[in-house]
Order: C-alpha cells, then structure tokens, then sequence
C-alpha cells in the first residue's frame, strides 16, 4: 500500500466525530503511509446529524 484515500459523505454523524476517529486510528496504529481524507458535510452549518 502506498497511500490510503478516504472520501466521507457526512449527514447522519457529526463529521468531527469521524476525523477524531480517524486521527486517534492513525495514531494508534502508526501508520507509516500518507493519508488523504475529505470530508464533506451535507447538514447546514457543516457538521450534526440531518434535521439536528
């Protein structure tokens, strides 16, 4: 492997709740390859579940 892409559509789940999740992983793992991640809200306001 010699980078890992992650593309994540949020709506449901508060979108900083998936990059701390990701960036705890990262650490916790060490992960030793670059890692690209977008991520795109879709609520107003950017981030919380639809209709929150």
């Amino acid at each position: 492997v010699e980078a890992i892409l992650v593309n994540i559509f949020g709506g449901i789940v508060n979108c900083a709740i998936i990059a701390n999740g990701i960036t705890k992983a990262c650490r916790e793992l060490e992960l030793k390859v670059p890692l690209v991640v977008r991520i795109e809200a879709v609520t107003p306001g950017g981030v919380g579940p639809v209709g929150g």
